[in-house]
């Protein structure tokens, strides 16, 4: 059980609130980690504190369930024109498995990720990357399929101050940036993060970063501006996959199984047909259409995770603590 779960499930049998010594009393995790862990939950609306003398309570915001009932698959995204395919998968669920796609669109790698932790969906679609920094923390869910490559770029910013690289945190772009650093692609020492679509367009017109790295569409707006892409992110042999599809554990083994088939089948419906259900993807995502368009012809499908790169990324990110075998058990083979 991931501490992120813990914590509620503490608080839900407490709805007058604990202390927020008792959590790390109770939990095998340092004072400093619950106050990470509650900061996160705070900002998400999930928990809030009230200070009474030297002391905070502790409680739940709003009710927490992370019990899939198998009449909905709530499934988070990051936003961009990535998931195209979403549509067609969509209609899978409901005529082979009569169950309904609630979609929940997140600002950043992060956010989408930890929604999984916290109960708020039953799947993700993030960046491999994030998962697998995030899951020896999480521990809530499993990678049982591939997704979309491409659509990430690298842009020097005309006058832009400084030696900084902006990027959004522990994702595919922040991996591009590093990777692109290592090759020595781009000269830098600092790092600006983003966290929210918005925020790369105003470095950019304000010039604070000498580099960016963003996906489509942002940078349809940021190809506007004084900017000249220098690199393809996906041009790096480290970087395979974007985002690949992670499922919550508390799914039983043998639907997860049976919606990762519809996945792999509604990415090969998508080949056949790209452009349909861009409306409704479109309406989902609030992304024009004339964008998602332009999307097709930036981004590849794979369904299929490919293990030789995912060697290839865990060599160069090189991950020491946990130990690289703990990081194996996060993918199924179904």
């Amino acid at each position: 059980m991931s501490i992120y779960k813990s914590v509620l499930d503490i608080l839900s049998r407490h709805p007058d609130g604990v202390p927020q010594s008792f959590l790390y009393r109770a939990l095998p995790v340092s004072k400093s980690y619950i106050s990470i862990v509650l900061r996160e939950l705070e900002e998400r609306g999930v928990v809030y504190r009230i200070r009474i003398g030297n002391t905070y309570i502790v409680r739940l915001a709003k009710p927490f369930s992370n019990r899939f009932h198998g009449k909905k698959l709530v499934i988070g995204v990051v936003w961009s024109s990535e998931y195209l395919f979403l549509g067609h998968f969509a209609k899978l669920l409901r005529n082979v498995l009569s169950m309904d796609l609630d979609v929940k669109v997140y600002p950043n790698a992060v956010s989408a990720t930890v929604s999984l932790a916290l109960g708020e969906v039953d799947a993700v679609l993030s960046p491999l990357i994030t998962q697998l920094y995030l899951y020896p923390i999480l521990k809530s869910f499993k990678i049982v399929g591939g997704g979309a490559s491409g659509g990430g770029f690298i842009y020097e910013v005309s006058s832009g101050v400084g030696d900084a690289v902006a990027s959004s945190e522990m994702s595919t772009m922040d991996l591009c940036r590093a990777v692109a650093t290592e090759k020595k692609v781009i000269d830098t020492r600092n790092v600006v993060y983003f966290s929210n679509p918005q925020q790369p367009i105003e470095i950019v017109k304000k010039k604070s970063a000498k580099y960016i790295v963003a996906w489509h569409p942002i940078t349809h707006e940021i190809e506007k501006l004084s900017t000249k892409m220098i690199a393809d992110c996906f041009e790096f042999e480290e970087i395979k996959h974007c985002c690949t599809l992670a499922i919550s554990n508390s799914i039983p083994l043998e639907t997860v199984d049976k919606i990762a088939n519809i996945y792999r089948k509604a990415m090969n419906d998508f080949r056949k047909e790209p452009e349909k259900f861009l409306d409704w993807y479109s309406t989902t995502t609030g992304i024009e259409i004339s964008l998602l368009k332009k999307a097709l012809s930036i981004y590849q499908y794979n369904e299929y995770i490919d293990r030789k790169n995912i060697d290839k990324l865990l060599q160069f990110i090189n991950i020491k603590i946990p130990h690289i075998s703990k990081l194996e058990e996060v993918f199924v083979q179904i």
